[in-house]
């Protein structure tokens, strides 16, 4: 498979994805339902906090996505890929900047088709405030997988239906929030976020380590 090859010698990394329901008529923000991480380049003690930015940057770039959009977000060394279906679920994979968009829609596509399909009767339920996120192996597996974009076998078909020219990108993450929304305000106000991750931002931030999340 040519895509593969071109893959094939290339190091890159997927450092999160995360399932959403989304839209939803009755909350004012996205809910996390699934979630994976590999976070092994970061140390013990700021795991935590980097799992806080992975739901941040998700809810609120998923919160300005359109229904039936795609849109990439890379901001310094790191890239968010988010899709949000008419259907009530969307996903965001986080990646290094390097990692082709493409590829990355591709297996949240797989895994959003796989997630509807096996907890179709439970749609509503998992959706409530209070409900814990589910365990759905297949996303443990596929941010293993994935770290290296020549296994893209299995999503060829998936891939050949994406158009690249109809995602939407930014190279700048205040780029995809709503007109007159700042970065900096939406970490102060969000309840994502501990202090300690506030302060991890401001710390990474004065370091000029962009988007700061990872």
């Amino acid at each position: 498979v040519k895509l593969a090859k071109d893959f094939k010698h290339k190091e890159m990394k997927v450092y999160a994805i995360l399932l959403c329901r989304w839209p939803l008529r009755d909350q004012p923000k996205p809910k996390i339902v699934a979630a994976s991480y590999e976070l092994s380049k970061f140390g013990y003690f700021e795991r935590n906090s980097v799992k806080e930015w992975a739901v941040f940057f998700t809810r609120t770039l998923v919160g300005n996505t359109e229904p039936g959009t795609r849109q990439s977000v890379e901001d310094g060394e790191y890239g968010c890929h988010v899709q949000v279906r008419h259907d009530g679920i969307s996903a965001t994979a986080i990646t290094d900047k390097e990692y082709p968009a493409r590829v990355a829609f591709g297996f949240i596509q797989s895994l959003i088709d796989e997630f509807r399909e096996k907890f179709r009767p439970q749609w509503d339920e998992i959706a409530e405030p209070k409900a814990k996120m589910v365990d759905f192996p297949p996303l443990d597996e596929a941010i293993i997988k994935y770290q290296n974009p020549a296994n893209v076998d299995k999503i060829q078909s998936i891939m050949q239906q994406i158009d690249e020219t109809k995602i939407i990108m930014h190279n700048n993450i205040e780029l995809a929030l709503a007109r007159g929304e700042k970065i900096d305000d939406l970490v102060d106000k969000s309840e994502d976020l501990s202090r300690a991750a506030k302060v991890f931002y401001k710390q990474a931030k004065k370091a000029n380590r962009c988007c700061v999340i990872l």
